[in-house]
């Protein structure tokens, strides 16, 4: 299960709570976007809200940062703050408590525009807890400070420990 969460068109820095928050606000839908009656047929104005029922053990988080302005695309560019451990997403969810507080172990990352681009990722290293930097064949270990960029796309987050498998030898 993946979250996808619109960015407002802002320049400012925006953090994972404000934008989980803006997520399941409730909002008014009317004009062209009015819903239609089943009974009248006709446009009537009305509310929406969406609401996190239940969260699997792998949580996605991406980042609508693709915007369209008539014809063409736009990539918004804000920076966005994210906890590394114990995202706690109680508040988010309507229906079964979260299993435990959600810890990061990879991001992907898009460079460049709608129309070309580049990715790149960080994970965290399952041997020795270490986060890595991946871009095309060069790999190498960076500061857990450095893994929040304005290129963040997805938030990959798990709520089980993680821990170094254990690999059977013959």
């Amino acid at each position: 299960m993946y979250l996808s969460l619109p960015l407002p068109g802002t320049r400012r820095q925006l953090s994972l709570e404000e934008l989980l928050k803006y997520f399941t606000h409730e909002e008014t839908v009317r004009d062209d976007n009015a819903w239609k009656c089943p009974h009248c047929k006709r446009p009537r104005d009305a509310w929406k809200k969406l609401e996190i029922w239940k969260l699997p053990v792998i949580l996605l988080i991406h980042f609508k940062r693709f915007h369209v302005h008539g014809h063409l695309w736009d990539k918004i560019q804000s920076p966005i703050s994210f906890p590394i451990s114990n995202l706690d997403m109680t508040s988010h969810v309507v229906g079964e408590a979260p299993r435990a507080p959600y810890n990061l172990f990879a991001v992907s990352n898009h460079y460049g525009t709608m129309s070309g681009g580049h990715y790149t990722a960080f994970a965290k290293n399952v041997f020795d807890s270490d986060w890595c930097s991946y871009d095309d064949s060069i790999v190498k270990k960076v500061s857990a400070g450095q893994i929040q960029t304005s290129a963040a796309y997805i938030l990959f987050y798990t709520s089980s420990p993680f821990q170094r498998p254990s690999i059977k030898t013959w």
